[in-house]
């Protein structure tokens, strides 16, 4: 993994994200504030790019219409519409007050204390 960029830093960078779904791809665009065009290939990458475009963030093109012209349509949409990137934004604020580490190991440490012989 040396040879490759970390998604990240490129995504802060980038004024837009161009993904089939994936769970990895969303959360870094997420983390970035950085709008998506996806292309779901599969159920979970549909329902991610579904829960961005139903909060604004983001464009799904469905299978039946993957072509240059809507991907260029979608892309210049997202680039003449702000709303796209502070509804992204929006997200990240969101998320960066969840503090998933912290509640995650808490939700785990619980868990395992509950379980354990009496």
């Amino acid at each position: 993994t040396d040879s490759f960029v970390p998604a990240p830093l490129v995504n802060s960078l980038a004024d837009i994200v161009i993904s089939h779904g994936g769970q990895g791809t969303i959360q870094t665009a997420i983390a970035s504030g950085t709008p998506v065009v996806g292309f779901a290939m599969q159920p979970e990458q549909q329902i991610n790019l579904d829960n961005i475009v139903i909060r604004g963030a983001g464009i799904r093109i469905p299978i039946n219409r993957w072509n240059s012209h809507n991907i260029q349509s979608s892309v210049n949409r997202i680039i003449r519409k702000p709303s796209y990137r502070e509804n992204m934004r929006t997200l990240k604020n969101i998320l960066n007050s969840i503090n998933g580490r912290k509640n995650s190991a808490f939700a785990i440490w619980d868990y395992m204390l509950k379980k354990l012989p009496k």
